[in-house]
């Protein structure tokens, strides 16, 4: 498997946050991750990204992460 990298940013500041992961993580380790850097608790965790269509996207599970993936 090759690394993944994700990029983070939080409002109203937006900075930027990039991490790389050497494979594709699990929820709960993306979650993880996002709550170390911002200090938010896990369960209100919520990523979003701009698909194929223009659509933001909102990722808040296991499930919702490996349809990402797909």
């Amino acid at each position: 498997m090759s690394p993944i990298q994700f990029k983070f940013s939080q409002p109203p500041d937006g900075l930027v946050r990039r991490v790389t992961f050497p494979e594709k993580p699990s929820w709960d380790v993306l979650a993880s991750k996002i709550e170390s850097f911002y200090n938010i608790p896990t369960p209100s965790i919520g990523v979003s990204y701009v698909d194929s269509d223009g659509d933001e996207v909102t990722l808040s599970s296991e499930e919702e992460l490996q349809d990402f993936y797909q």
